[in-house]
């Protein structure tokens, strides 16, 4: 009887085991949605990326061939032409022409807590299980 409890429990920790790491584990399902999110939030910031450098290669073209443009551009870093000068009106803000480069993103790799709790019930279960059919089945023997 007792290699039978024992057996039995054996077998509900394995299941207990593979029922956890498929639902819960680094491998299972819940992770899986989670990087499936990391992967929309990496697509979203290429194709953001793909618009800024199409947008950055168009000025680039224009920047040869349009001398107005050169000057424009040559103000807003600073650089004024002889005779030229600098209006600051007060509560204008300055024009902002920069472009996003992306967003860093870091997909946390650190194990879960949950991992240390499906552990200790991968031990916990099986021995629990083991002590209970023990009493019961004492307590069984007693009874008749």
């Amino acid at each position: 009887m007792r290699l039978f409890r024992l057996l039995v429990a054996f077998y509900i920790g394995l299941l207990f085991n593979f029922v956890s790491t498929v639902f819960l584990g680094p491998t299972g399902l819940r992770e899986y949605e989670r990087l499936m999110e990391y992967r929309e939030t990496l697509e979203s910031n290429i194709s953001a990326l793909q618009a800024n450098n199409w947008r950055l290669n168009q000025e680039f073209k224009n920047l040869g061939t349009e001398a107005e443009k050169i000057r424009l551009l040559a103000r807003d870093m600073g650089y004024f032409g002889p005779g030229e000068w600098i209006v600051r009106i007060n509560g204008v803000a300055k024009k902002n022409n920069y472009y996003e480069v992306g967003r860093l993103l870091k997909k946390n790799f650190t194990p879960q807590r949950q991992l240390l709790f499906i552990r200790i019930m991968n031990i916990l279960l099986p021995l629990l299980f083991y002590i209970a059919s023990g009493l019961y089945w004492r307590a069984s023997r007693r009874g008749h």
